[in-house]
């Protein structure tokens, strides 16, 4: 099972981030980019990858132990990754209270590293993966002047999310979810 932890967002955040999509998609310094489909946009929290049906249950159990930071959150600009040169990934960055989403993917971690789930080797840089190029695109002009920032949003949960991969993009499907006490 591929698995990851996100947090999912309100209709309202992605139709935001889906005009920018188009707004993007317009520029003709955006060519080649695949666009994540509305229905899969979220913030990553900790990609798990294969885990195996077996153990399901217990990355369940001990993700159950981490404490929900109840925190608002809000898209401030468009940017990509990596930070120099052409972007490949194209991502809505993260803004408001970042530092409990934080404090989250740090307890993440210590609940994976428990089930043999190795720690990611960057810092959690919190943002939304809106779309992806192998070829890499040039940012540097876009300025969604007016768009942003985007509607806040609370953020009160979490959820193990298990993603099939198939030829038309990935399907998504939440196993758990962790709200806060």
């Amino acid at each position: 099972m591929r698995l990851f932890t996100a947090i999912r967002l309100p209709a309202e955040v992605r139709h935001h981030l889906c005009a920018a999509q188009q707004e993007l998609d317009a520029s003709r310094a955006m060519t080649g980019v695949k666009w994540t489909p509305a229905e899969n946009l979220h913030v990553t929290l900790k990609f798990l990858g294969e885990i195996r049906q077996e153990d399901s249950a217990r990355v369940i159990d001990e993700l159950g132990k981490v404490q929900v930071l109840p925190a608002t959150l809000f898209i401030d600009h468009i940017t990509g990754f990596p930070k120099r040169g052409r972007a490949h990934v194209v991502v809505g960055a993260l803004a408001g209270e970042c530092e409990k989403v934080g404090a989250m993917f740090d307890q993440i971690e210590n609940a994976c590293a428990l089930i043999g789930v190795p720690r990611d080797r960057r810092g959690f840089t919190p943002h939304v993966t809106i779309g992806r190029s192998r070829d890499g695109v040039n940012l540097s002009k876009y300025r969604g002047e007016g768009s942003f920032p985007g509607p806040s949003f609370a953020v009160e949960s979490f959820d193990l999310m298990m993603s099939t991969l198939t030829p038309r993009g990935p399907i998504y499907e939440a196993l758990a979810t962790y709200k806060g006490r």
